[in-house]
This record gives C-alpha cells, sequence and structure tokens, in this order.
C-alpha cells in the first residue's frame, strides 16, 4: 500500500532518520505531500489522520502503523504501541493481559494512572475495558476493511474506495465495506382517525448491519418519518401517497415515529438522527428539563445535578434557544447561582478524560461556565471565562492550551477539553483549536466534596454569565472526529429534548426568499408616496389646491394598507405552508414592516398637510399682479395716427387697435347679424382689458380721457363663459357732438361686448355706426 505513495511523500511520511527541519521554513515538501501537518518539538513534520486517511496506514492493509513509524497520536500506531515523540513505540511492560481474540499477552505494564496498555498484542488491537479490542482490523459483520484506512472517520469521504463511515457494534465510526442488500418499509393503516403512537412502517431486515438504500411506500393518512443513526435530516417525499428511496448508508437499526395530524393530511416522510455518543460518557447533563430545580443524568450513572441560588426559583432560569440551528430548552445563569452533583467515579487524578459542552456567554461574567474537582492548586479541571477570555483551568497551573479564545463573541459555541496523559486540547465548535502539555499533570480531585458544577467554578463560585447545554463528561480522551460527530449531532443530543433524540426539520430561509421580496416593493411605495406629497405641497398655494392635493393623499394612503395588509397575509401564507408559525424571527418582521411601517408613512404625511394648512392660513395668496404692459408698437403708430385724424372717424373715444389672440366685436342684443367693430385703449396704446377662454364677455368698468389724445377711453374686465346676460352699455350724445359710452340700463342704444378668438390676425379697425 505504502509503496504506491509518491517518493517525495514517502520521504517524509518514513524517514529512515527523525530528521529535524523548520516545519514550515525548511520544510515545504512536508506541507505539500502531507496537507495538514504540525511540528513536535524538534520541528519535524508529522501528517495528521487527513493524511492517512487518503494515503493509508504504512503497516499495509488491515494493520496500523509498526514500531518505529511516525505517528501524531496513539491512534495511529498498533494496539501494543504508543505515540511518544511522534514515533510508535512498544511501552515498559511487566504483566499480562488478553487481547480480543483470546491469545494471552504478556508484558502489559499498569501506569500510574492504572490505565493498562496491551503489549504484544496481535496488530490491529488495542485496549478496551480490560481486553484488547479491534481498531484497524474488520468490524464484526462486514465481509473487509478498507484498504489501510484509519478505524476512526467522520464522514464517507475520508474513506477509501468504495467504503462508507457507517458505525461498528461498538458505536464507534469506521470505514467500511458495505453489504448491498435493502430495507424495505411498507405501512400499514390505522384504524384510528389518528396515526397510533406505535410503528405504522415495518421493516424487513437483511443479513447486513449497514445498508446502502431505505425504500419505502405510505399509503395511510399519517405523516411517519424514518429514523436511522446516521445520515442528515432531510424530506424525501411530498404528499398523500407515495414511494421512494432514501440512499445511506444506514445501520441496521432503523425505526420510525409517527407525527400523525389525522385523515389525509400527509406532507412528507422525514428522515431524522437517533443520538449515538460515543462510549466512555459517564456524566450527560442536557439542561432541557424546562422546570424545576433537578438536573438529570442521562448518561446512566443516575447522578443529577441540583440548582441553587436564587436561580432555582427564578421564572428565567429555562429558556428557549436556537443552540446550532435547533429549537431548545436550556439553562440560563445569571450570576445568581450554580448547579452541581458529586464528582465520585469521575477521571480523577491525571486520568485521561473529556469535558464538553454547548455554551452561550455573555461578557460581564466569570468562572464557569462548567467543569468538575475541587477549588484548590491543580485540583480542578474546568472552562474559566475572565473578561473577555476563555480558556481551561487545573487550578494555578499553566495548562499549555491559554487563552482558548482570547476574545470570544456572545454567541454559541461548542467546547471541548481533553487530556490523553500527555498533552491537553481544546476542542471549538468541533474542531482541534489548539494542544500543548500543561506544566503539571493534573491532580484532578473527585472524592470527598469534589463537585461538578454548572454556572461557577469548582469552589462553588456563582459568577457565570450566559446559556449552557448538553454538559457530558468522558472518562478517555475523546479523538477530533469523536468530538466533530457530537458537534454535528442535533444540538449534541435530540434538540427538542426527546429522550430517542429525534427532532423536527428546520426551517430553512429560503422556503421565505417570496415573502421578503415583497417587503422592499412594500417599502418603497410608501417612501415614493411621501416624495410625491411633499412635492406636490411645495407647489400648493391656496386652499382650494390643497383641497385636491388631500383628496388625492387620502386615496395613496388606502392603497399602501391595502399593499401592506398583503404582505403580511402572503408571509402568513407562506409560514403556515413551511410550518414554522409564531416564533420571533416571523413576528417580528411582521409587526414592524406590516404596521409600525405604515402608521409612520401616514404620520409623516399627515404631518406635512397640516403644515401646510397653517402656512396658507397664516399667508393667504393676494390677487394676481397684472401683466407688464410693454411699449405700443411702432409699426402700429402709423395706423393710430391716421384713424385719430380720420374726419367723424366713428367713435373716436374707443379707437384702438386689435390684440393679437383676440377678436372684439359690438353686438346688439336678439340681433345677431347687427355686429359692430369696436377697438378700446388704455393712456399707453393697449387693451384696457383680457379675457379668458375661446369665449367671453367684457363689459366697461371705468372711463378716462387719454393724455396723448384727449380722448375719452372706456376700460374694460373680461368675465369667461356666454351663459350670463351680459351688462349694458349705453351710448349717449356730448356737446361737442361726440359720443360716450357708459353702463347702464337706460338709453337709446343697448349693446353687449362678446369676444371671439382671432389669433392669426392683428387688424386696426373703425367702429361700424349702428344703421338704425
Amino acid at each position: 500500500m505504502a509503496s504506491g505513495l509518491p517518493p517525495l511523500v514517502l520521504s517524509v511520511l518514513f524517514p529512515a532518520s527523525h530528521a529535524a527541519c523548520g516545519c514550515f521554513a525548511t520544510c515545504p515538501a512536508c506541507v505539500q505531500g502531507t496537507g495538514c501537518v504540525q511540528c513536535d518539538d524538534t520541528d519535524s513534520c508529522c501528517g495528521d489522520d487527513q493524511l492517512y486517511a487518503q494515503y493509508g496506514h504504512p503497516g499495509g492493509e488491515g494493520d496500523c502503523a509498526a514500531e518505529g513509524a511516525p505517528c501524531c497520536t496513539d491512534r495511529n500506531c498498533a494496539g501494543n504501541l504508543r505515540c511518544s515523540g511522534r514515533r510508535c513505540v512498544a511501552p515498559a511492560t511487566a504483566n499480562t493481559c488478553t487481547c480480543a481474540d483470546g491469545t494471552p499477552a504478556t508484558g502489559a505494564a499498569c501506569t500510574a494512572d492504572n490505565a493498562a496498555i496491551c503489549a504484544d498484542c496481535n496488530p490491529g488491537f488495542t485496549l478496551d475495558d480490560g481486553v484488547c479490542r479491534a481498531t484497524c482490523a474488520c468490524p464484526a459483520g462486514f465481509t473487509s476493511c478498507m484498504r489501510g484506512g484509519p478505524p476512526f472517520c467522520d464522514r464517507s469521504s475520508d474513506c477509501l474506495g468504495d467504503a462508507l463511515c457507517g458505525h461498528a457494534q461498538d458505536g464507534m465510526a469506521d470505514c467500511v465495506r458495505p453489504c448491498q442488500d435493502t430495507v424495505r418499509l411498507e405501512q400499514a393503516c390505522s384504524a384510528q382517525p389518528y396515526c397510533s403512537s406505535g410503528n405504522d412502517l415495518h421493516s424487513t431486515a437483511g443479513p447486513c448491519d449497514l445498508y446502502t438504500s431505505v425504500e419505502w411506500t405510505n399509503t395511510c393518512s399519517c405523516i411517519d418519518t424514518i429514523k436511522v443513526s446516521h445520515g442528515c435530516v432531510m424530506e424525501v417525499a411530498s404528499g398523500a401517497h407515495g414511494s421512494g428511496t432514501v440512499w445511506g448508508p444506514f445501520p441496521h437499526d432503523i425505526a420510525v415515529e409517527p407525527e400523525g395530524i389525522g385523515y389525509d393530511t400527509i406532507r412528507s416522510i422525514r428522515v431524522y438522527p437517533q443520538v449515538t455518543w460515543p462510549t466512555g460518557l459517564v456524566r450527560l447533563y442536557k439542561c432541557d428539563e424546562g422546570s424545576g430545580a433537578l438536573v438529570r443524568d442521562s448518561s446512566g450513572s443516575g447522578v443529577d445535578a441540583t440548582m441553587y441560588g436564587a436561580m432555582a426559583g427564578s421564572g428565567n432560569t429555562w429558556q428557549q434557544q436556537s443552540v446550532n440551528g435547533m429549537q431548545r430548552t436550556v439553562m440560563y445563569f445569571d450570576m445568581n447561582g450554580y448547579v452541581t452533583a458529586s464528582a465520585s467515579g469521575l477521571p480523577g487524578g491525571s486520568a485521561a478524560r473529556t469535558i464538553v459542552a454547548w455554551v452561550r456567554p455573555l461578557r460581564g461574567g466569570g468562572n464557569g461556565p462548567f467543569g468538575y474537582g475541587k477549588g484548590e492548586c491543580n485540583g480542578a479541571y474546568y472552562a474559566w471565562i475572565s473578561g473577555e477570555s476563555l480558556s481551561l483551568d487545573q487550578w494555578c497551573q499553566e495548562e499549555g492550551v491559554n487563552p482558548v479564545l482570547a476574545n470570544f463573541e456572545e454567541r454559541w459555541y461548542h467546547l471541548a477539553f481533553t487530556y490523553d496523559g500527555d498533552i491537553n486540547a481544546a476542542y471549538v465548535d468541533g474542531r482541534l483549536h489548539v494542544q500543548g502539555a500543561p506544566d503539571a499533570r493534573p491532580n484532578t480531585q473527585v472524592g470527598g466534596d469534589a463537585q461538578v458544577v454548572m454556572g461557577g467554578n469548582p469552589a462553588l463560585s456563582a459568577d457565570y454569565k450566559g446559556w449552557i447545554a448538553d454538559f457530558a463528561i468522558f472518562n478517555r480522551a475523546l479523538s477530533e472526529p469523536e468530538i466533530a460527530s457530537i458537534y454535528q449531532l442535533p444540538s449534541g443530543h435530540g434538540r427538542d429534548g426527546r429522550e430517542d433524540g429525534t427532532h423536527s426539520e428546520p426551517p430553512h430561509l429560503g422556503g421565505f426568499a417570496p415573502c421578503y421580496v415583497l417587503w422592499p416593493l412594500a417599502i418603497g411605495f410608501g417612501l415614493v408616496t411621501c416624495k410625491t406629497l411633499e412635492n406636490a405641497l411645495s407647489k400648493t398655494v391656496d386652499m382650494a389646491a390643497l383641497a385636491k392635493v388631500e383628496e388625492c393623499w387620502g386615496k395613496q394612503k388606502c392603497w399602501g394598507f391595502i399593499i401592506f395588509l398583503v404582505c403580511i397575509v402572503f408571509h402568513f401564507l407562506c409560514a403556515v405552508w413551511l410550518g414554522w408559525l409564531w416564533v420571533p424571527t416571523f413576528a417580528g418582521p411582521c409587526i414592524v414592516l406590516g404596521v409600525v411601517l405604515p402608521l409612520c408613512f401616514c404620520a409623516c404625511g399627515d404631518k406635512n398637510l397640516n403644515a401646510r394648512r397653517e402656512e396658507i392660513k397664516r399667508h393667504p395668496p393676494g390677487p394676481p399682479e397684472p401683466p407688464a404692459t410693454p411699449a405700443v408698437d411702432p409699426a402700429m403708430e402709423p395706423a393710430i395716427a391716421a384713424k385719430e385724424e380720420a374726419p367723424g372717424g366713428g367713435y373716436p373715444e374707443l379707437q384702438g387697435t386689435w390684440l393679437p389672440t383676440r377678436h372684439e366685436q359690438w353686438t346688439r342684443p336678439h340681433q345677431a347679424r347687427d355686429r359692430r367693430t369696436v377697438e378700446t385703449w388704455d393712456d399707453r396704446g393697449r387693451c384696457a382689458y383680457q379675457t379668458q377662454g375661446d369665449r367671453g364677455e367684457i363689459v366697461v368698468t371705468s372711463k378716462k380721457v387719454n393724455p396723448r389724445t384727449g380722448l375719452a377711453e372706456y376700460h374694460c374686465k373680461g368675465i369667461s363663459g356666454g351663459s350670463a346676460r351680459c351688462p349694458q352699455l349705453v351710448r349717449r350724445a356730448n356737446a361737442d357732438g361726440t359720443h360716450s359710452w357708459d353702463l347702464g340700463a337706460n338709453g337709446t342704444e343697448h349693446w353687449n361686448l362678446v369676444v371671439e378668438d382671432n389669433a392669426e390676425e392683428n387688424l386696426i379697425g373703425v367702429p361700424q355706426r349702428d344703421p338704425n
């Protein structure tokens, strides 16, 4: 197997001597060849587990690394060897142990922490509960192992060939070759109107321990879920009835759980993962009770924890939080108490151990949030918060990994701390974050009044501020893949607090995309409406125009509320369709966008409208200024002079010229054919009246003498429309033989002045005499 590796990689993996080098500076070939390296104390390059997953173990197919081979952890060596100084070496031997196959093994030694190491055991076996356990060897029930694969895996892509990452009988994740069987699940309809609590889907198990697929058939009126102990949450079907295939790998422990909501209401069949914790679990506090002051131990050890302080009676201790994407019950600490249990039976002294939990720390607190031991130098092992940093604390020691987080965020972290007998390691969100050797081996106390503690340190402080969930303790140092598997579990266990580990499928924001698209359009409509109102008000000068603007604004408000109402209803329907209703992420946007914003828009518009109304009241518009009167057109002067000098020229006091866009005529009442043309002038030679529209009425309003001509002139005013009776003009004879025109009801001649458009001519004329 190893001979197939590139020479450069072989020279790095299996050097003839432990050559020293500057790992990243002078050994670039090591980095390039392994892709993931770390340096030991002598600056040697060492490929980690990802390297072995890619190229296999140097010992060959089915074997672990032999003595003298390079290693990063004990898992890279055969069961009878330990990884020391980055080499697989045999420990000192003295006693005898029994191998898994029953073969006696001699020379096993008991170290100070009573952890026996099997020596001279068959290659591929290591110690587990006093006997050697197969690691690189094939797990029971499988035809063969992957070629040179690691004994642990995180996902199938870590394995070679057609091997898959499955579960062996010991619960560990191993790369295995699956059998090609298929499990068939058929649903039997229930006679009850609602689904019963029993299994409606029944499996037909095959001879293998790993299934590559699950066939399902759904013909009943219930929602059912298929639970498997490995695989992601997925929706595999929807509709009232149907059938299909769910692809694995799936182990043999397939179960189902009905989610009955009545006849003919099937929406989907979903796949859920069951919880599989690694071996060695000695305490598990899920912190999901939801009430009371007791925190149960779910590990099987039966050592429940008790709440002390003000938090025991607080209604704020049990809260709902979204942990790793799932809503669940967690425990909240506000520096008002702690939770403790006896530490008896936990890994003490310098024994290997792992502590792991989900935490969401808040700034302003300290100490805690979880751990065990006593409050004395080197007598504890717990997570410690100081200021904005989070560390591992043995009490009075240099742990070799601190600070783990120099400036933590106020979010959920999955934290794990391990000690394997030599080094401490800290993991954040399922990945190795930092590791190092402490200045003294831990001497953690577990007897007497030693305590497991949450919310403070082992001295029973109450300084922690934040949330905790799924605090677990193991009696061995878990590997990185194992810690990653806990991190990838549904919030570390059944996220809904169910003992079987099932949970509901999380909502996907993508399903809300159509709903959220409407909100920017609705908000944009509101902003444009407000801006339009503002522009209209800036051009409004009187109450009549303001009334029209106010009427338009009322219609726009009505349409705005309709649009926002449509957004809320559509958003609600989306939530119903996704089965995800009154949670803050839905109710919050609806309340803010659907209610607050329309009210703000309306209040803003009404305020601007009222302000403009008050301004018009304070400063009412005055009469329009008369247009400027230009001088007489020079081209018209000769015609005017000729008219004024004409003997007996008609009505000299009314002589003048045509306006460019109007034609004026005198007309006798009830005699439409008797028309006389009239021209009026002011003292500057322009018509003294103006008209609007295509047809209108003109009346004389005043009379004065033209200083330039000495003639009497009549000033006129236009009145639009022609339906009202025109005022009367009275012609009177003057002493000098001329005539004057006055308003009045008496007289010998009664005339109406009518205006017609004549935009194409500019005429000068003399009034015609009445033939009568």
